[in-house]
């Protein structure tokens, strides 16, 4: 079963089919992801199969996310405002 569909106002359907990188060797998998791109592929919209994101941009985003919340960082007497 696919995961997302993204049917932007513009038109280009895509149909993404969401699937764990260390599976899609497997035969079974291969069997199951096939007639769900032939069928999108019928009605003139896109398919992709997709398997995760480059472990280094995760891991970025999260360390940053932990100075965007104030964590992580030391407050100064400059980090208050002026007069506090």
């Amino acid at each position: 079963m696919p995961g997302l569909l993204l049917a932007p106002a513009g038109g280009n359907v895509r149909v993404i089919n969401v699937k764990p990188a260390d599976r899609l060797l497997d035969p079974e998998i291969a069997a199951a992801r096939a007639w769900p791109g032939d069928l999108v592929e019928g009605h003139g919209w896109q398919y992709e199969i997709w398997s995760g994101a480059d472990p280094v941009l995760p891991a970025n985003v999260r360390f940053l996310a932990v100075y965007r919340r104030g964590r992580g960082c030391a407050r100064t007497r400059t980090s208050r405002g002026p007069g506090r």
